[in-house]
């Protein structure tokens, strides 16, 4: 489905697009419809839901459309409803016939403005038999043609009939033009593309030929093709490069070869030796072989690179490279580090030091550690029992020292208070469980005893709201007749409509509680929102 499927007008069992609008009892667009529902009905039968849904066109603009597959077009009248939950929003409904072939009959009168008779168009007649003008001479179903056609192309005739006779011999070869007469004259055929596709760029083999054996002045149009093959930057000049002249240069069967001089001849036979060779090559001087990345360039840079043993260290080498680590480290020199003998002696003086140390822990160790028993550390066994009764709330006496403490935060009962001011109760530190039944009546509480400034604001405000809170009957809060509900009366919006009251919350749009009402004849109030 796709917007290509809207056109003017619907065709039967097409896949076809709606667009529509939404309105409401007033006419106007009903935007972001909710709870849409379409359904169909073909040809008058039951309504069942569409394959696709109805979808509002862009953002908020009132204007849906709807996809109908080609089975819910296939039928003479296609009805379609379309539903939404939105409140005020009215059931739209389309109806469609959609048009097969004879449905519709068209009279056409103009073609682009262009009037029209029944000829022009073929109402009737498709064409006219005849030989005037717009007309074609028919017998038979066929064209005639006449005895001189001029600019027509005739299509492969298959049977010649009247043929005219074969004055030409035109018969008489096709008769002897066999299978295998006609392949040969296919591979002849096929052979001579082949060698014209040989000598491309050969105006004249003759020539060629001719330029290529002969030192006599060759034709210049072939020397030119010459030297154009390959790369094309040939210098072929038959005078020195031709056959003819390269037999001149060597002499008749070879003569010119055996009048060599025998001297070169001689000296070839007194080639140095492999000794000499290499003497030569290691006493080459170097300054004529610097070409860069030769041999010869290498062993001038290794030549000049200096003493390594002269180089400062750490100097430039970077970090992480031998000479930096080197110069970092032997800074000093190896006589003035310490001897064997000296290391040996602190070695020694170490284990003797150890065990004086050993020798003078208190004989209370366990395990090689201190025994942390306080006994054992004084070894005043009085002492240590009022110092764990103390720690662990059996007795207070420290040798009839009293005992002061900050804060307690273990549970302790106190038997006697001598001091009951200065103390505060942290939040949540009285909760309902805090206090028995009966604990708190009247008579535990003067006159006067809690006022304005012995409340914090927020716990005013929980009470106030918990009296707000409380039902008019009594016994419980929270149920539907309590004070907020009587007071929202008396001052939140109020409206009357359709023989309902609706009592609004304090922001005047929430509905609070209703309320049937039996109006009389008149004009009775039927809303009263306050400022």
């Amino acid at each position: 489905m796709a917007s290509t499927d809207a056109r003017p007008i619907p065709i039967k069992n097409t896949a076809f697009r709606a667009v529509f609008p939404l309105l409401d009892a007033d006419g106007d667009l009903v935007t972001g419809a909710t709870g849409l529902d379409s359904e169909v009905s073909k040809d008058q039968g039951a309504f069942s839901d569409c394959t696709n849904e109805a979808t509002e066109i862009a953002t908020s603009s009132g204007l849906y459309y709807l996809d109908l597959t080609s089975t819910e077009m296939n039928a003479d009248c296609v009805a379609v409803i379309v539903k939404t939950s939105t409140s005020g929003a009215k059931t739209t409904v389309l109806v469609f016939y959609p048009q097969e072939s004879g449905d519709i009959k068209v009279d056409m009168q103009s073609v682009a403005g262009t009037s029209q008779t029944a000829r022009d168009i073929g109402a009737s007649v498709l064409l006219s038999s005849g030989t005037g003008t717009g007309q074609v001479s028919l017998s038979s179903g066929a064209v005639l043609l006449q005895a001189t056609q001029t600019g027509v192309t005739i299509p492969t005739v298959t049977t010649l009939t009247n043929a005219p006779s074969d004055s030409s011999g035109v018969t008489t070869l096709l008769s002897r033009l066999s299978s295998a007469r006609a392949g040969y004259l296919d591979n002849l055929s096929a052979g001579a593309v082949a060698l014209a596709s040989t000598f491309t760029g050969i105006t004249s083999l003759a020539q060629w030929l001719g330029l290529l054996a002969g030192k006599q002045t060759g034709n210049s149009t072939a020397r030119t093709e010459v030297r154009a093959t390959g790369a094309g930057s040939g210098t072929f000049d038959e005078t020195t490069d031709s056959l003819e002249a390269a037999r001149d240069n060597v002499g008749t069967a070879g003569a010119g070869l055996t009048a060599a001089d025998d001297a070169v001849i001689t000296a070839v036979g007194a080639l140095p030796t492999a000794n000499a060779i290499a003497d030569q090559v290691w006493d080459e001087v170097l300054s004529g072989h610097l070409t860069g990345g030769s041999t010869g360039a290498g062993l001038n840079a290794a030549g000049s690179a200096g003493d390594p043993w002269a180089t400062s260290l750490p100097g430039a080498y970077s970090a992480g490279t031998a000479g930096k680590i080197l110069g970092d480290n032997l800074n000093a020199t190896v006589s003035s580090r310490a001897t064997q003998t000296s290391v040996d002696a602190v070695d020694d003086l170490i284990d003797t030091e150890i065990a004086d140390i050993q020798s003078r822990l208190p004989a209370a160790l366990v395990g090689g550690k201190i025994d942390a028993n306080v006994g054992a550390i004084s070894g005043d066994t009085v002492a240590a029992d009022n110092l764990e009764a103390a720690a662990d709330g059996t007795g207070y006496n420290l040798g009839g020292g009293a005992v002061v403490a900050a804060s307690v935060t273990a549970g302790v009962t106190v038997t006697t208070n001598n001091d009951k001011t200065g103390y505060s109760v942290g939040s949540g530190g009285i909760g309902a469980s805090s206090f028995a039944a009966g604990a708190i009546d009247s008579a535990a509480i003067a006159a006067s005893a809690i006022g304005a400034s012995e409340l914090a604001q927020d716990a005013a405000r929980e009470i106030a709201d918990e009296v707000l809170d409380r039902d008019i009957a009594g016994g419980a809060s929270g149920g539907a007749r309590n004070v907020r509900s009587a007071l929202r009366r008396l001052r939140n919006r109020a409206r009357v409509s359709g023989g309902t009251a609706t009592i609004y919350q304090e922001d005047d749009t929430t509905s609070a509680w209703t309320a049937a009402v039996t109006t009389t004849a008149g004009d009775p109030v039927s809303e009263v929102d306050p400022a």
